[in-house]
């Protein structure tokens, strides 16, 4: 610090000398002088840049325009505007506390008194513009190392998207690697890749060395390890219904008690609509830890098959019952005629027949639809071949009178009882 002064503060000493060996008007003079070319700076600066604020208020439309990404705004004109104004306030506000700092330094120099605490003002300044200066330049390294790491990184991407778009628009074509699976793989090894770029360029990061930055990284690992079990577990089964075909958007799936269209698949959620119009959300970990039914799968065979089931009693006869349940469901609009319409006898009851009626459709979206019609066509044809849709059970009605025990345990002298009557508006019971 001694050197400083000698090298940088010497003419200060050396005026603030000769200014003390003259009268007391002469500091007086020199302090109004240094005060007056403060306010004449402080003046300028703040002149200056109202009249920058100005001119950049002015720009808003014309050279300044809203920052946009993938045909989204993310900042508009104003905010955009705002941001480069608050900035220009800060740059004044810097300005201003450098020119204080400045006169004081000057002004404590004048005086005898206070002329070491001048230098030691402009030493704690020059000592700091070096360190930032000589920071800077021991960075220059390792900038350098981060620009091309990001311009490796970026490459990389761009590569891998090129290649995947190929595969996702059938340009090329491998035969364990489905078109669809593109997308998804090419978010996963982007993910992958920056995560391990950040992890190469956190050393060479500034500051990455000091204790508050790890233990802010720490803390920062902590709060993630503890709040993302269940966001991991999600990311995991999202990936895992990915690759495993289950389903596609405009699928019709149940999926535990909800069914629907699937609508969105994100990394966390899955999420269909019912045919009432209701959005159901449902988290990835869910729909892997519940069976998924789906309803339009339909690669190996281009069809779903419906099905319902009528009881009737054996008095009916079953070549008639499948004639009018095949011809019922040929008449309904969905259902093929290739494959033909079939019949099956499930079960034979105690007391009636189970008929299962398997019918063809290309739409499982209108799948509650075709039910629906077709459960109406079965009324129908039912009611004209005059066959009684019901399932009759056989009942007998016993003789209350004798109770319902063993003879054996009965006394020797009993008399089975007569009826008892009661009349709806004589509560006296008549016998038989």
């Amino acid at each position: 610090m001694e050197s400083d002064r000698s090298d940088l503060f010497g003419w200060l000493e050396s005026a603030g000398e000769r200014v003390a060996e003259g009268s007391p008007l002469w500091l007086l003079g020199a302090w109004v002088a240094f005060t007056a070319i403060a306010a004449v700076a402080f003046w300028v600066v703040a002149f200056g840049f109202r009249r920058f604020h100005n001119y950049v208020a002015s720009l808003q439309g014309k050279r300044i325009h809203a920052i946009t990404a993938r045909g989204q705004d993310l900042l508009s004109e104003q905010e955009v505007t705002l941001i480069v104004l608050g900035l220009l306030r800060f740059v004044r506000y810097a300005a201003n506390a450098l020119l204080f700092y400045i006169y004081l330094t000057f002004v404590f120099g004048l005086f005898p008194a206070t002329r070491s605490l001048a230098a030691s003002l402009f030493g704690y300044f020059v000592h700091a513009a070096q360190e930032i200066g000589l920071s800077m330049i021991d960075y220059l390294p390792s900038l350098v190392f981060l620009l091309v790491l990001a311009w490796v990184t970026r490459a990389l991407i761009r590569l891998m998207k090129m290649g995947f778009d190929r595969i996702a628009f059938g340009r090329v074509r491998l035969s364990n690697f489905p078109a669809e699976f593109a997308q998804p793989t090419f978010r996963l090894a982007r993910t992958l890749v920056i995560v391990f770029a950040i992890i190469v360029a956190y050393p060479y990061l500034p500051g990455s060395g000091s204790p508050a930055f790890q233990a802010v990284s720490i803390f920062m690992g902590l709060l993630v390890s503890l709040g993302s079990s269940g966001a991991i577990a999600n990311i995991v089964s999202g990936l895992s219904l990915t690759y495993m075909r289950a389903f596609k958007l405009g699928d019709r799936v149940r999926i535990a008690d909800a069914e629907g269209d699937v609508i969105d698949r994100t990394t966390f959620v899955t999420k269909i609509r019912t045919p009432k119009n209701v959005e159901v959300t449902i988290p990835n970990a869910m729909v892997m830890s519940n069976h998924i039914v789906n309803y339009s799968g339909q690669e190996a065979q281009p069809y779903l098959v419906l099905h319902t089931t009528v009881t009737l009693g054996y008095d009916a006869d079953w070549r008639q019952v499948h004639e009018v349940m095949i011809n019922a469901a040929l008449e309904v609009e969905g259902i093929l005629e290739d494959p033909a319409p079939f019949v099956l006898q499930t079960a034979l009851d105690d007391f009636y027949v189970h008929y299962e009626l398997n019918a063809s459709t290309k739409s499982p979206r209108a799948m509650s639809q075709t039910y629906s019609a077709l459960h109406a066509k079965l009324q129908d044809a039912f009611n004209e071949a005059g066959i009684e849709v019901a399932s009759p059970h056989l009942s007998s009605l016993r003789d209350g009178n004798q109770v319902a025990v063993p003879d054996r345990y009965l006394p020797q002298n009993y008399e089975r009882p007569g009826f008892r009557i009661f009349g709806a508006n004589d509560p006296t019971p008549r016998g038989d």
